[in-house]
């Protein structure tokens, strides 16, 4: 089951996202984007087992995938596709047009699960983690006219 995440959510959300040594997110910016309603978790048996988090500006028409992450023994099973999904389910139902999102150039399967989905290389991000390894910028047009 995929729903919005709510502060009970949140030690699960931080689980995950401990699991991330480059650019986690803190406990305070993770509790702000549930607050905000901006974040997706998926639940299997009643454990969080993923998370994401949709951010669009009010005078856009593009939304951006801040994040998204599937729990360590739960990966390789096509949730991460499952929430992508809804992701682009949710920012078309609030009006988006477009989605894009950064993605590590070292991360591979996330690349090819976003290819799969229909987004396309936008630009290369040289630099782009704290770590020092470079970022990619893909994009997916989500309404077609």
């Amino acid at each position: 089951m995929i729903r919005k995440a709510t502060l009970n959510d949140l030690e699960s959300i931080v689980s995950i996202e401990q699991t991330f040594s480059a650019d986690a997110f803190s406990r305070r910016s993770l509790r702000y984007f549930v607050m905000r309603g901006a974040t997706l978790v998926m639940v299997l048996d009643g454990q969080v087992v993923g998370y994401s988090i949709v951010l669009m500006r009010s005078c856009s028409r593009r939304a951006r995938l801040y994040s998204i992450a599937i729990a360590d023994g739960h990966r390789g099973r096509g949730y991460g596709d499952e929430l992508l999904r809804s992701c682009e389910d949710c920012a078309t139902t609030i009006g988006a047009k477009e989605m894009i999102l950064e993605v590590s150039e070292d991360n591979s399967i996330a690349q090819n699960l976003y290819k799969s989905r229909g987004y396309e290389y936008l630009k290369i991000l040289p630099d782009y983690y704290e770590n020092g390894v470079g970022g990619i910028q893909l994009g997916k047009r989500l309404i077609t006219i």
